[in-house]
């Protein structure tokens, strides 16, 4: 059995011309191996699960393969269609996110082929091509109004996220890190806050912003703010996620709030090096990473900027006391990537009886 695995959509081409053989320089292509799957795949792969991992990014240029290792290969398409040539009978196809375009090519194949999906932010968890929906939301399979669902952990890479020892903590907080700055992840909320930090505390607070700006109503006036106000805020753009790793590590808290991104991976990797987090919404999180009041503070109100500075303040001064301790070990406990091996290796493992998918089939074997 091979995985078959849609990755990501970005900047996708109306033809199937490409050379397979060049060398993939696509930056999502190289993103892709320093994500938390690739670590899932190989594991699975090692535990004899499956045979071979074939992963696709839908990309505009650079198109070509990266090979992640001898049975695992990311290839850079122009158009979801070029996987045809590569689907084998008992391929089993995960698919994450999804893109309007991709519903063609998907209702072919999930006649033949077990399909994995998880929604990544993406709404199309009631498209009736999916024989079994991750979510990360549950603790537990439910039979679902359209489909099966499992309980699913987003993985992070150990190898590539994990605390420093000794490492000098340069900054009090990092800000949401991620590739993008825009105003639905709300980092324009906190500059505005760190403001407000000023006037209360008589400092500044040192705040690392790593990222690549988009033009938002608010984000785009974020310099202006800092620049007006004498802001200490460190931009170093977008970062690999090896050096994000390094960043992360020299900072005390994690900040994120925001008002979208469900269970943003940022605020997971800064859980596994150690970091407590604030965030806002709690909604927008799996209960194993807001209710544990040892490593996480909630931010009740994301609009009050006093009582964020309030809030951010105190927490500094018991993390000095040697409050906010264990948040990486917490991690381990409740979000290894070796939980999502076992989520993955469960549904394989039942898909392997099988030649012709069937949900009903998939929800007899799961215990629901």
């Amino acid at each position: 059995m091979r995985l078959i695995f849609l990755y990501s959509s970005r900047g996708a081409r109306n033809h199937t011309k490409w050379d397979p053989s060049l060398e993939a320089k696509s930056s999502i292509a190289i993103q892709y191996s320093s994500d938390g799957y690739p670590y899932v795949a190989d594991r699975l792969i090692e535990n004899n699960v499956i045979d071979e991992v074939l992963t696709f990014v839908e990309v505009g240029r650079l198109h070509g393969h990266i090979k992640i290792s001898d049975k695992h290969t990311v290839y850079a398409i122009p158009n979801i269609k070029c996987i045809y040539e590569y689907i084998k009978p008992n391929d089993v196809i995960f698919v994450r996110g999804c893109w309007k375009h991709w519903a063609e090519p998907l209702s072919k194949l999930c006649k033949k082929h077990w399909m994995i999906y998880y929604g990544a932010g993406t709404p199309r968890s009631n498209w009736a091509y999916w024989h079994v929906v991750m979510h990360d939301f549950i603790d537990k399979p439910i039979k679902g109004k359209r489909h099966p669902r499992v309980p699913f952990i987003k993985p992070i890479h150990p190898k590539v996220f994990y605390p420093i020892k000794n490492t000098e903590k340069e900054y009090d907080v990092l800000l949401n890190s991620c590739f993008h700055i825009y105003d639905k992840k709300g980092q324009y909320k906190f500059i505005n806050a760190a403001v407000e930090y000023q006037k209360l505390f008589s400092k500044n607070l040192k705040i690392a912003l790593p990222g690549g700006s988009y033009r938002n109503t608010y984000t785009s006036k974020m310099p202006d703010v800092i620049k007006n106000n004498n802001l200490d805020v460190y931009r170093p753009g977008t970062l690999s996620r090896q050096d994000l790793n390094i960043l992360i590590n020299k900072c005390k808290i994690y900040v994120h709030i925001g008002f979208c991104e469900q269970n943003a991976r940022s605020a997971l990797e800064a859980m596994k090096c150690n970091l407590p987090l604030y965030i806002a919404n709690p909604k927008l999180w799996p209960t194993h990473v807001c209710n544990n009041r040892n490593i996480v503070n909630i931010c009740k109100n994301a609009n009050d900027y006093t009582q964020i500075a309030k809030d951010i303040h105190k927490m500094l001064v018991d993390i000095d006391s040697g409050l906010y301790q264990g948040a990486s070990k917490y991690f381990d406990n409740t979000n290894s990537p070796e939980f999502t091996v076992k989520q993955f290796t469960q549904l394989l493992e039942i898909m392997k009886k099988y030649d012709i998918p069937d949900q009903n089939l998939l929800i007899g074997e799961l215990v629901i």
